[in-house]
C-alpha cells in the first residue's frame, strides 16, 4: 500500500513513492549516460506484446476446437502482468523526464509520443486480458447451465466481447484526442518561442546596425584628428630647423668677430 511493485534482480519488490522517485531518477540518469533506456525497454515491451498476441491466437484456435485452454489463459495472464510492470516502469521514467526536462534534453513532443505508446500498449494488452476473462466466465457459465443453455452463454459472451471492444475503442479515441491536444499545445508553444526569437534577433540586428554607424563616425573623426596632428608636427619641425640654422649663423659670426679682435 502507498507504493508500487518494481523489478529488482529478476524479482518484483514493493517500494514507496519517494523511494521510486529517487530510484528511477538515479537509474535513469546513470542509464542516460550510456543511451536512452526508453527505446530498449520499448523494444522489449513490443516483443512481449507480439508474443502475447501469438499465444492469444493459439488460445482462440483451441477454444474453437473445443480443446482445453486453461494453460494458455494462464500464460497470457502472466505475460500481461509482466508487460504491465514494464509499462509502470516506463511511466516512471517519463515522469522523471517531465520533472527534469533540461537535464535529459528530451523535447515535449517526444514525451507526448512516449505517453501515447504506453497508453496504446496498455490498451492492447487490457483488451486481450478482458477477452480471456470473458471467455473463462462464459465457459464457467456454460458448465453450470448445461448443454441446454450453451447458445445463451455464447450470446452473453459475444455481448460482453462487443461491449469490451466498444469501451476499448472509446478509450483509444479519448487517448488520441488527449494526445492531439498535447501536440497542439506543444506546437503553439514552439511557435511562440520562434516569434520571440525572431523579435530578439531583429532587436540585435538594429543594435548592430547602430554600432556599425557609430564605428564609422568614430573612424572618420579619428582620421581627421590624425591629419591635424600630422600638420602640427610638420609645422613644428620647420620652425625648429630655422631656429637652429639662425643660431648656427650667429655662432659663426661671433666666432669670426672674436678671432678678428
Amino acid at each position: 500500500r502507498g507504493g508500487r511493485s518494481v523489478g529488482c534482480g529478476g524479482k518484483r519488490v514493493w517500494a514507496s513513492p519517494e523511494q521510486l522517485g529517487c530510484a528511477f531518477s538515479s537509474a535513469f540518469e546513470s542509464m542516460a549516460s550510456l543511451g536512452d533506456p526508453f527505446h530498449a525497454v520499448r523494444g522489449e515491451v513490443l516483443a512481449s506484446v507480439d508474443q502475447i498476441e501469438g499465444i492469444f491466437r493459439e488460445y482462440e484456435r483451441a477454444r474453437g476446437a473445443g480443446a482445453a485452454t486453461g494453460h494458455l489463459a494462464g500464460k497470457i495472464k502472466d505475460a500481461i502482468r509482466t508487460v504491465e510492470w514494464d509499462l509502470q516502469d516506463l511511466d516512471e521514467t517519463i515522469r522523471v523526464v517531465e520533472q527534469n526536462p533540461s537535464r535529459f534534453r528530451i523535447g515535449e513532443a517526444e514525451v507526448v509520443d512516449r505517453r501515447s505508446f504506453v497508453s496504446s500498449t496498455r490498451t492492447r494488452v487490457e483488451a486481450i486480458r478482458q477477452h480471456v476473462v470473458a471467455s473463462e466466465r462464459a465457459e464457467v457459465d456454460s458448465s453450470l447451465m448445461g448443454n441446454g443453455s450453451t447458445a445463451s452463454a455464447v450470446d452473453r459472451e459475444n455481448e460482453r466481447f462487443v461491449e469490451s471492444e466498444s469501451q476499448m475503442q472509446q478509450m483509444i479515441l479519448r487517448q488520441q484526442d488527449e494526445g492531439l491536444d498535447d501536440l497542439a499545445s506543444t506546437v503553439a508553444r514552439i511557435g511562440t518561442l520562434g516569434r520571440t526569437m525572431h523579435d530578439e534577433l531583429e532587436d540585435q540586428r538594429i543594435m548592430l546596425d547602430g554600432l556599425d554607424d557609430e564605428m564609422d563616425h568614430a573612424h572618420n573623426r579619428f582620421g581627421a584628428l590624425q591629419e591635424k596632428l600630422n600638420r602640427i608636427i610638420e609645422e613644428t619641425g620647420r620652425k625648429q630647423f630655422c631656429m637652429i640654422f639662425g643660431l648656427l649663423v650667429a655662432f659663426i659670426v661671433l666666432t669670426m668677430l672674436v678671432v678678428a679682435t
